[in-house]
């Protein structure tokens, strides 16, 4: 469905081509007429299907139908873009600042290459020097994306695409001739550089909230108008624009998420790393050497404890670095004969009862030592593993 955008140019050229390469081939004219066709047709058969186009209007809609009414607009606001001698642009829509707020959560870098092709496929497309992705801010609008312009941003007062923000249901605003429309005649950019005369802009539509950004326009030099199956191909543009930035504006914010929580995970460390005591957590996993327990059995020797987490008290007390701690067995700084504290503690987890124990540890070095656990178990609901907190 994306090959409408294609320059008219080069359909010819394609066109071409096939004609070429069948009277090279074939020698017969009416073989080369049927392939040039299938060439159209193949082109023609991707272009936007007859029926209802995404933004509720349909390909056999009028230019009615399409375009942005001044005189429904005078029911809601006041369209005189002069105030006394000072050429003021377009009211302000009555939900600017839902609108801005909306604006705020886009990320859109300067360099984007997929706008890019947007704004060089709507060029060519519609055969104008200029086409322009651009976002209305408070008293700005930017250009993110440009063709044939060489300014990146404007005043909002002279800015085109700030009409567009208007209407209750998204319309495309048609300028056959600035120079002669009442509210645009008076533009510093129609009387002075770049000359503006003629106009298309789709607004682009945020989907669930129907709010407005800004617009997708081709803009031209000289009077001239466009037929409304030319209007349904911006508007369309204007979709593809809109699902862009809804990609990378979800994708910025899973990042920034993931960020938070890898930063709220630091503090967390932070946190349990201030403690002068040792802190663990541990899960219950099967032994390493010991087969699954039978159905039925109790299962309790063959289940060991495996460190997942250790704070700078732990390291201390015991010597050891976090490489060597984390993903060990607790037995491996148990006392040679503290076999039956890490039974206690299993059967204590299996209960999931917290409890006060003491255990002997030992040392990276050796040295053998008491202490006392505060025994807290853990439930994950969500991958329902089963992990227990040990103080001491």
């Amino acid at each position: 469905r994306g090959a409408w955008q294609v320059a008219p140019q080069t359909v010819q050229q394609i066109q071409y081509c096939a004609l070429a390469r069948d009277a090279r081939h074939e020698g017969s004219e009416a073989v080369v007429r049927t392939r040039s066709c299938r060439a159209r047709d193949k082109m023609t058969s991707c272009l936007p299907e007859k029926g209802h186009d995404e933004g509720g209007a349909s390909s056999s809609s009028t230019i009615e139908e399409l375009l942005l009414s001044f005189s429904e607009l005078a029911t809601q606001y006041d369209i005189s873009a002069m105030k006394g001698n000072v050429y003021t642009g377009a009211p302000l829509p009555k939900n600017e600042a839902l609108r801005l707020k909306a604006l705020e959560a886009y990320d859109v870098s300067e360099d984007n290459e997929y706008l890019d092709n947007l704004t060089e496929t709507c060029r060519h497309v519609f055969n104008v020097p200029i086409a322009l992705v651009s976002l209305v801010y408070g008293d700005r609008q930017f250009f993110h994306s440009r063709c044939g312009l060489g300014a990146r941003e404007s005043p909002r007062e002279t800015s085109f695409c700030a009409w567009t923000l208007l209407p209750e249901n998204p319309k495309v605003l048609l300028v056959e001739d600035a120079s002669s429309q009442e509210q645009f005649k008076d533009n510093p950019l129609v009387l002075g550089p770049p000359y503006i005369r003629f106009y298309a802009g789709a607004p682009l539509v945020e989907p669930k909230t129907g709010l407005r950004l800004g617009s997708i326009c081709c803009i031209d030099y000289k009077p001239r108008t466009m037929e409304a199956s030319k209007l349904l191909y911006l508007r369309r543009l204007a979709d593809l624009v809109v699902q862009h930035l809804s990609l990378r504006k979800d994708k910025e914010f899973y990042r920034l998420r993931a960020h938070r929580v890898e930063n709220e995970n630091l503090l967390w460390k932070m946190a349990v790393d201030s403690f002068a005591e040792g802190l663990v957590v541990m899960e219950v996993c099967d032994g390493p050497r010991k087969a699954r327990p039978s159905e039925g059995e109790d299962g309790s020797d063959s289940l060991a404890l495996v460190i997942i987490l250790a704070n700078h008290g732990f390291l201390c007390m015991t010597g050891f670095g976090q490489d060597e701690v984390h993903n060990s067995e607790l037995k491996r700084f148990l006392a040679d004969d503290a076999e039956h504290y890490h039974q206690q503690l299993v059967d204590a987890l299996l209960s999931m009862k917290s409890g006060k124990y003491q255990c002997e540890l030992r040392t990276k070095a050796g040295e053998t030592f008491w202490v006392e656990l505060n025994c807290s178990p853990l439930q994950d609901t969500r991958h329902k593993r089963t992990q227990v907190r040990h103080d001491g």
